[in-house]
């Protein structure tokens, strides 16, 4: 946390940041002295009570701003917050706005108007506060802070600021805001906290019991700010009735999809709100090529004539079928979507990019190239492009903590600021972990792959991020009315073009990275390391789904996986993490750790031609390390598995060779370093074109389920279960898994107070799947 947060003086922090008017005098607002006593002793329910009484009265007395209603909230939990992490959260005092649809969710069944009880609804907060009287477990320097050390140690502070950085994170995932602002209170004491994106900016103590009007002040000042100053985005309004019906009762494509659209409506705590893009966001269709045979780019017009001659870029959206779980970062968000002007679902991604970033390079853009070059299973484009204020196009959402920050430790640079970004594509798809069968499972991995071919032959960009959260299915009908099911590759958000790569960038997550990333952090990016991640997601989803020789012993997969895919090591010269030496050695030797039961299917077959490959890319890269043969393969059976005619046609387009021999036992490796995608498709193409009946394994049940409180459930089923456009990669660190418990101090993700270590990996409904 301490490198993500910032110090100002609490002048400039309220010049900075909550300019207006100034506070009238006593004879006009009448606010009568809070008890020192309660301020200052030991029960926090005190405190909680006397800032709400002044609170209120400030706020009532304000012409200013949207009306506010001052709610202790300490004793009541969120019990709207299902399916989330770390439930039973609850601020101590909320500060809410007064309009019907708010004040009926959270108003209290037993409320209390002399303590101003009330439920805790992550959905409505605007201002929040956080009241310690216990001076462990306060997480600032009150009394006598000093300008290198204005945050304090011990756990019980850092379980505070974990504490409060999880608050903001609840708000960020139920409310579409910019910022937002709370207040930390110790004994009389207090600091304003602005946080965004990339932090939270502190301001210095004020001692409130010497002198009272500082709080009235902050109060005032926040009642007198307008929505947009508090953090609310403009571009977001409530959806109207009409609308919401109009997003109910649309035609879904498949029932899966219908299934998603009903998840994200009329869910408790997440209102309906319509997202406004600006047109020039829009991307005309007419400019795309096919996403693959039989699929037309440009649909139907709307039904509605003036909506056709007049398009917009709208959205509705409701519950969230992804969020980030971290106050810092990209945030990303995914919804099914409803367009407005076509009528139609679609899928909408939210996330806030770097604004090193070139122009050009934003995902959005990505995909237009992509699709106007004829690569395709990549996600089609609706709309795209950078958040503004205004439709000048001259005020863009950004940060503002980083202004404030000292460099980077690491990097030895400054912060850059995140700008918001938007993104709407057309195909809503099914996670991975939805595959039928292993044939399946390996023709949608086959299509991915195809489209890292063609955007790498073709345009020369690098995906950078290949994991199982980021291959996707989808299912489509044809213009015969056809059904099919293909592999889209998703969330091209940290690719790279050639001329870039040698530039640097952010690194992607650690479970699907290739080991020679992992062990030297300083390490290009190169073309193998995205194909070696195209093994890994394999080996990721054979070790859950499919009967191996750890299926029966939980506790040594749970190890296994976290030893493979989660291990992280610190280099001493500069902190970076590291890791991958047991996938190291795997890759080097060139073997499956762990083998299926049934060594016939081609699946298993698969696998072991992969590591053969990969063995000998290992051998001619790090021609130092020993490595061991691996046993014989068998022969290529020509007959294909299935009648997909798409796939037959690129399997036997001519392009495919059988020329490169299995190992044979105790035979030398033959170094060969990976410099293109032939050995690996021509693999998936051998195992594609097996019969059906050698590929009769049967998939199971997640297994990875069987160790549901480790730290492979929060990194990988939750990850794994995200929805399609947009997939969220995780930070290099894990928060504990379990669900919070009742008591109101849950455990934090950030606990540690580092914000920069929690990951970006939330919760997904069940009916979701489009994430990054």
């Amino acid at each position: 946390m301490r490198p993500k947060l910032a110090e100002l003086p609490f002048d400039e922090f309220m010049a900075e940041f909550m300019e207006g008017p100034e506070l009238p005098s006593e004879s006009v607002l009448k606010i009568p002295d809070m008890d020192k006593g309660k301020l200052t002793g030991r029960k926090e329910e005190d405190v909680c009570v006397e800032l709400c009484k002044m609170a209120q009265i400030v706020f009532d007395g304000c012409p200013h701003g949207e009306r506010l209603a001052a709610k202790n909230t300490r004793q009541h939990p969120d019990n709207t917050d299902h399916d989330d992490y770390s439930e039973q959260l609850r601020a101590d005092i909320s500060c809410y706005p007064v309009h019907p649809q708010a004040t009926a969710d959270y108003a209290s069944a037993t409320a209390d108007a002399d303590t101003f009880q009330a439920q805790t609804r992550w959905a409505w907060i605007s201002l929040w506060v956080e009241v310690k009287t216990a001076h462990n477990d306060c997480p600032f320097e009150m009394q006598n802070p000093t300008e290198d050390n204005f945050l304090r140690g011990g756990d019980g502070a850092a379980m505070t600021l974990g504490q409060m950085a999880e608050y903001t994170a609840k708000i960020f995932r139920r409310q579409h805001r910019t910022h937002c602002f709370s207040l930390s209170v110790y004994r009389g004491r207090a600091r304003m906290m602005r946080w965004d994106r990339a932090g939270a900016i502190v301001s210095t103590p004020i001692d409130f019991v010497a002198n009272q009007s500082l709080i009235h002040t902050v109060f005032w000042r926040y009642a007198s700010m307008d929505q947009k100053q508090r953090g609310f985005d403009p571009t977001v309004i409530p959806a109207t009735p009409q609308e919401i019906e109009e997003m109910r009762t649309c035609p879904a494509p498949t029932e899966w999809v219908n299934a998603c659209r009903r998840a994200s409506l009329d869910q408790p705590g997440w209102p309906i709100y319509k997202i406004l893009m600006r047109r020039q966001d829009l991307v005309d269709p007419r400019e795309l090529t096919p996403l693959t045979n039989g699929i037309d780019p440009v649909d139907p017009e709307p039904k509605d004539p003036d909506r056709a001659a007049n398009p917009d870029a709208s959205f509705l959206v409701g519950m969230r079928c992804f969020a980030a779980d971290s106050p810092t970062g990209r945030g990303t968000k995914c919804f099914i979507a409803y367009e407005v002007s076509r009528q139609r679902l679609v899928f909408l991604k939210d996330y806030w990019r770097p604004e090193t970033v070139h122009p050009d390079r934003r995902e959005g853009d990505v995909l237009k190239l992509l699709r106007t070059r004829n690569v395709k299973f990549v996600p089609t484009p609706i709309a795209a492009g950078d958040v503004y204020n205004s439709e000048d196009g001259l005020d863009v959402q950004k940060t503002r903590t980083q202004e404030h920050l000292n460099k980077d430790k690491t990097t030895k640079r400054e912060h850059p600021a995140q700008v918001h970004y938007r993104l709407v594509v057309k195909e809503i798809a099914r996670p991975l972990d939805d595959h039928h069968d292993p044939y399946q499972l390996v023709k949608v991995l086959f299509f991915a792959f195809e489209a890292h071919r063609q955007a790498w032959e073709q345009e020369h960009i690098i995906h950078r991020d290949i994991s199982a959260t980021n291959i996707l299915m989808f299912v489509y009908k044809d213009e015969k009315g056809r059904t099919w099911v293909i592999g889209l590759l998703n969330d091209w958000e940290l690719c790279k073009f050639l001329d870039d790569i040698k530039k640097g960038a952010t690194r992607p997550g650690r479970s699907f990275m290739s080991a020679r990333l992992l062990l030297n952090p300083d390490k290009q990016h190169e073309l193998a390391d995205d194909l070696e991640s195209f093994l890994h997601v394999l080996r990721w989803m054979c070790l859950r789904f499919y009967e191996h020789r750890l299926t029966h012993s939980p506790p040594e997969l749970r190890d296994h996986v976290l030893t493979f895919y989660e291990a992280i090591g610190v280099r001493r010269d500069d902190h970076e993490d590291t890791g991958g030496a047991q996938k190291y050695i795997t890759m080097c030797d060139g073997y499956n750790p762990v083998p299926l039961l049934d060594s016939d299917s081609p699946l298993d077959e698969l696998l072991r031609n992969l590591a053969s490959v990969f063995r000998a890319h290992y051998a001619a890269v790090e021609p130092k390390k020993p490595v061991k043969p691996v046993r014989k393969e068998r022969q290529l059976i020509e007959d294909a598995a299935d009648s997909d005619l798409l796939l037959q046609s690129m399997l036997s387009s001519g392009s495919f060779t059988d020329d490169e021999d299995d190992v044979e036992p105790q035979t030398p490796v033959v170094a060969q370093e990976l410099v293109n995608h032939t050995p690996i498709r021509n693999a998936f193409g051998k195992a594609l074109r097996r019969p059906a009946s050698l590929w009769e394994l049967k998939k199971m049940d997640d297994q990875f389920e069987a160790f549901e409180k480790s730290p492979v459930t929060q990194r990988s089923i939750l990850r794994s279960s995200q929805q399609s456009a947009g997939s969220k990669r995780a930070a290099e660190s894990l928060p504990d898994a379990g669900k919070a418990s009742s008591s109101r101090r849950a455990r934090s993700t950030a606990a540690a107070g580092d914000l920069t270590s929690v990951a970006e990996a939330g919760s997904a409904v069940d009916a979701s799947s489009n994430v990054d």
